[in-house]
């Protein structure tokens, strides 16, 4: 036991054995056991919250509530005055007779007076070209306007049949050939002095959206519910197009899966012999069908 407890406390000193040096060894021993064990107390302390860190968070919670509660007031609020607002800035506009169709009317007359009704030169050569007589003469194909399957009350807010239509825009209201099955398309237009830019060039962007109305109108048969978006469109301008011109696009589709399809085109001017006509823009549209589509539809009819 002795020489055990000598091994235990190689620090302390050598001092010869006797009666009393078994006591010494073992109340040096407790008293390192002791110091020992309260170091390793106090590697792992414990954190007791103090009641006033309760009411700190308690507090927060408290301060977060009524935040949110002032922000639903104000928004409330700022409801409110907005229809206040609203209320009394139509109430001066109808004492000062400024109704909103009197606005938008007066801004079509600013416009142009929007004539859609092709001139008696046009009717000419429109009645006596020969893709129209051909077209007419098939009876796999029907003629038709182009807006006539749009409500009136929804062609205002057509780009080309409000802001882009009349004298030295978009001349006459366009003609529409479509085929028996409804996969191919041909559209008939004249652009005006007014749509050009730069030298007498028809401005690319009124291009484009002749294409994508042209393909886009062309897929909707084809869909399920008959209405989509477009997913993709694809345009190569091929040569300018000079401004005073008769054009024709001849949209066809090339792939229809689900709801998918692929509408090509090709734009080319409307020259008196179909051999001179020249290729200007040539176009493919991806349109999508939403899954929501049948709602949507349902809803309109």
């Amino acid at each position: 036991m002795l020489a055990r407890y000598c091994r235990l406390t190689r620090t302390a000193p050598r001092v010869p054995l006797g009666p009393l040096s078994y006591s010494a060894f073992h109340c040096q021993r407790v008293l390192q056991s002791q110091e020992h064990h309260h170091v390793q107390g106090t590697r792992h302390p414990i954190k007791v919250q103090s009641p006033k860190h309760n009411r700190d968070e308690k507090g927060k919670k408290k301060k977060g509530f009524s935040r949110k509660v002032m922000a639903v007031f104000f928004t409330i609020g700022a409801l409110g005055v907005g229809y206040t607002v609203g209320g009394v800035t139509r109430s001066y506009v109808n004492k000062r007779n400024l109704s909103l169709d009197k606005v938008s009317k007066d801004a079509a007359d600013i416009n142009n007076a929007i004539d859609s009704s092709p001139s008696i030169e046009e009717l000419e050569f429109l009645n006596n070209h020969p893709l129209v007589k051909r077209l007419r003469e098939d009876v796999n194909f029907k003629e038709s306007k182009y807006y006539d399957e749009i409500p009136h009350e929804h062609r205002e807010n057509m780009v080309t049949a409000g802001l882009l239509a009349g004298r030295g825009y978009l001349t006459f209201e366009p003609l529409v050939f479509t085929s028996s099955n409804q996969k191919e398309m041909l559209y008939i237009y004249h652009v005006g002095d007014r749509l050009a830019g730069k030298e007498g060039v028809i401005h690319g962007g009124l291009l484009a959206t002749l294409m994508d109305e042209g393909l886009s109108r062309c897929s909707f048969p084809s869909l399920p519910n008959g209405y989509g978006v477009t997913a993709q469109l694809d345009l190569s301008y091929k040569q300018p197009v000079p401004e005073n011109s008769f054009l024709v696009l001849h949209a066809q589709v090339e792939e229809a899966k689900g709801r998918r399809v692929t509408v090509e085109g090709r734009l080319r001017t409307l020259e008196p012999i179909l051999s001179k006509s020249k290729v200007l823009v040539e176009g493919k549209v991806v349109m999508v069908e939403p899954r929501w589509a049948k709602y949507f539809i349902w809803l309109l009819k």
